[in-house]
């Protein structure tokens, strides 16, 4: 799992945060980066499929904040180091999990694109852990420490099998919003796809493919989501 992440700040990160292999956002997470890639051709997009990493759920333990307050203090101390092997990030399961990496790279993408499917009205639980896992940077944010560019974009895709209904994606685009904001990213208009199920849903219908590479073609640079 190592890898120089300042290699990719110029580049797109795209996460496929389904738990099926081969399944409707793993198709709209290859669709998006072609599309993207022919849009944008020296522009080169890293994709990462979440369900290929370890990620432990945040146990709320408080370690963060305490390190967050006792950053200043410590001017040797960094918490973002893409040269080291075992980075703390002000989290204790960051030494035990894949989260540091992943965090590493949302941290220092030039945009993100995230992909998921709805589970009950909301995220599936790799990355929901995930983005719980950002509490360190939403701590160190309240001790007034900033590391990130602001206003890098985020574009959204998510997956739903119902037909219908206004309520669906909301909570998940609430949680989308507000984590990601702790790395600064705002988050655009997403696309909400409804009615797709079963694993080649996606492949069958046209109309879905049609509006995600549309999606992708789109510059995200002058606009932004407010629910």
């Amino acid at each position: 799992m190592n890898q120089d992440i300042t290699s990719i700040a110029a580049h797109r990160l795209i996460l496929s945060c389904s738990p099926r292999p081969q399944g409707n956002c793993d198709h709209a997470a290859r669709i998006f980066e072609e599309e993207h890639n022919f849009q944008a051709p020296g522009q080169a997009s890293l994709m990462r499929t979440l369900r290929k990493f370890r990620i432990k759920g945040c146990t709320g333990c408080g370690a963060c904040t305490v390190w967050a307050k006792s950053y200043r203090k410590n001017e040797d101390e960094a918490p973002i180091l893409p040269e080291a092997e075992k980075a703390f990030l002000g989290c204790p399961l960051s030494l035990e999990d894949d989260s540091r990496m992943l965090l590493q790279e949302i941290a220092f993408a030039k945009d993100l694109c995230i992909i998921a499917p709805i589970y009950f009205y909301h995220l599936p639980y790799q990355l929901k852990a995930l983005l719980d896992r950002i509490q360190p940077f939403w701590a160190i944010r309240q001790e007034g420490v900033d590391f990130f560019r602001k206003d890098r974009p985020c574009k959204v895709i998510l997956l739903g099998a119902r037909q219908t209904g206004d309520s669906l994606f909301k909570g998940s685009i609430l949680t989308l919003k507000f984590s990601l904001g702790q790395k600064r990213y705002t988050l655009y208009n997403p696309l909400l796809l409804y009615g797709l199920d079963y694993p080649k849903d996606l492949l069958e219908n046209k109309e879905p493919i049609h509006r995600i590479k549309n999606y992708a073609a789109e510059k995200p640079e002058a606009a932004s989501f407010k629910p």
